[in-house]
């Protein structure tokens, strides 16, 4: 088996189209989770007690 460079030209704008989806995945789902994660603490942090009780209980069953 030996490198053919034709298929890596043939397939370049594929591999491209995949790498840009995953880099769209990956920033959107740290996005989301950084925002989940600001508004949980600060739940965690001021929010009303029945708030607290439940951001602390998503926390810990998260963390596992």
């Amino acid at each position: 088996m030996s490198f053919d460079p034709n298929l890596l030209i043939t397939y370049a704008p594929l591999m491209l189209s995949g790498l840009w989806a995953t880099v769209w995945i990956t920033t959107t789902a740290t996005l989301i989770a950084l925002a989940l994660g600001l508004v949980l603490s600060l739940f965690n942090m001021f929010g009303p007690k029945l708030l607290r009780g439940l951001t602390r209980a998503y926390i810990e069953i998260m963390r596992g």
